[in-house]
């Protein structure tokens, strides 16, 4: 027995020796002239004898499905009271995955916390052209607290049977389920101005009214132009997990989201109507997944930005820029021993320095994914606010999201650059 060990050894010794070999040839006679396919099969070839050696899973050698497209749709209802607000929302998410499945998601999202606001208004009656001008700021910090599930079945027959089970609330049991609460602070701020052509004063018109109530319509104003502008900012933070239930793995994660726009518009008499909007937005979210026996398997990261923005002009032209959301997604083995080295470095003295070696020894030995969807985006509102000694509103919001898949491309550890044609052929 011995023998035979030792005989295990040493095959294993040659092997890594001879994938060592090949790569340093393939570098020797100019790798970065060949297939991408090629170089970064030699270099998987070489990773994965170094994983036989040190006993690690290779999470991050492996190509996950990507997603080729995906709907969505949200509702969410608001109510405030006094300087208290309250949201209650749900999510349902359709991904088609590459390799031919579809997951669902159905989130449920909570949030209470307090706003306040103030505003103010001012106006001139110039021998009948009158001009008013407001301008209104509002911000809010929210706890917010949510709840859901996700499925993976297999075609799309599957995937609309499950939604009406889940909407009627027979459903299966979830393959995953995820939790997670964290704070969200918003703030936004409208200005307006508007001119107009009345008969006569204020205090003529109230004269006017108690006179004669039904002749006041030659008092009343008719407005000649209106402008209007707006920005909104938006910042959340959340701490969750993800229990899978097939697999026993445990994900925690940090999430980041940050979103801001902006809006401005112009109506007249004579020009009729005319809008202009821009959003910006940046998310992050960083994650450890465990096994069942509670030990890291995976260390990930996904950064996800876009921008868009839109025109349009009543009876005329309208347009839009942007629409698209890309994606980064890096994937190591935290046992990798590199990550090891710069994980343990950061622990000892946290700083700049280390934090630049720890990204870049996750940048260099993880597994990087960069897709780009095209998106369209529809969103509704409708609500109101009443005043009765302390402020009464709510409001509705429905928006839904499609998503197509244009552009995919990864490089997989110590590998190159190459096209996820796998993903693209599907979308």
């Amino acid at each position: 027995m011995p023998r035979l060990t030792d005989e295990r050894g040493q095959s294993t010794l040659e092997y890594v020796a001879l994938m060592a070999l090949l790569a340093v040839i393939v570098v020797g006679v100019g790798a970065a002239a060949m297939a991408p396919t090629y170089v970064n099969a030699t270099m998987g070839g070489f990773q994965r004898a170094l994983c036989i050696v040190t006993g690690r899973e290779c999470r991050s050698l492996t190509a996950q499905a990507c997603v080729v497209r995906s709907n969505s749709e949200s509702n969410t209802l608001t109510a405030s009271i006094a300087f208290v607000r309250l949201e209650d929302g749900r999510l349902l998410l359709q991904e088609r995955l590459s390799d031919g499945r579809i997951r669902i998601t159905v989130t449920d999202k909570n949030a209470i916390g307090g706003e306040i606001g103030i505003g103010a208004s001012a106006g001139v009656n110039l021998g009948g052209l009158k001009l008013d001008a407001s301008a209104m700021a509002n911000a809010s910090l929210l706890g917010l607290f949510g709840r859901g599930t996700s499925y993976t079945v297999r075609d799309a027959g599957e995937a609309q049977r499950l939604v009406k089970q889940i909407e009627s609330g027979d459903a299966r049991d979830a393959d995953s389920t995820f939790y997670e609460g964290g704070l969200r602070g918003d703030a936004d701020a409208t200005a307006g101005a508007e001119a107009s052509i009345g008969g006569g004063s204020a205090d003529d018109d109230k004269h006017k009214d108690e006179k004669d109530e039904g002749k006041s319509e030659g008092f009343s104003s008719e407005p000649l132009a209106e402008a209007s502008a707006g920005v909104r900012a938006s910042l959340s933070r959340a701490i969750g997990h993800r229990k899978d239930r097939r697999t026993g793995e445990t994900t925690w994660y940090l999430r980041a989201d940050n979103e801001v726009s902006a809006s401005v518009g112009v109506s007249g008499v004579a020009v009729g109507g005319a809008g202009a909007e821009a959003s910006a937005y940046a998310n992050g979210v960083l994650s450890v997944t465990t096994d069942r026996r509670g030990r890291p398997v995976a260390i990930g990261a996904l950064g996800t930005y876009g921008a868009g923005a839109g025109y349009n002009v009543s009876g005329g032209p309208s347009g839009s820029a942007g629409g698209r959301r890309h994606e980064v997604e890096v994937t190591a083995d935290p046992d990798d021993p590199t990550i090891l080295a710069a994980l343990r470095a950061f622990g000892d003295g946290p700083g700049q320095s280390t934090l630049k070696a720890l990204t870049q020894a996750v940048y260099d030995h993880g597994r990087i994914d960069r897709r780009t969807y095209e998106v369209d985006a529809d969103a509704q509102s409708a609500g109101g606010s009443l005043a009765l000694g302390a402020k009464v509103g709510a409001g509705f919001e429905q928006a839904t999201e499609q998503a197509k898949l244009v552009e995919a491309r990864s490089r997989p550890p110590g590998g190159v650059w190459e096209d996820r044609f796998d993903c693209l052929d599907r979308a």
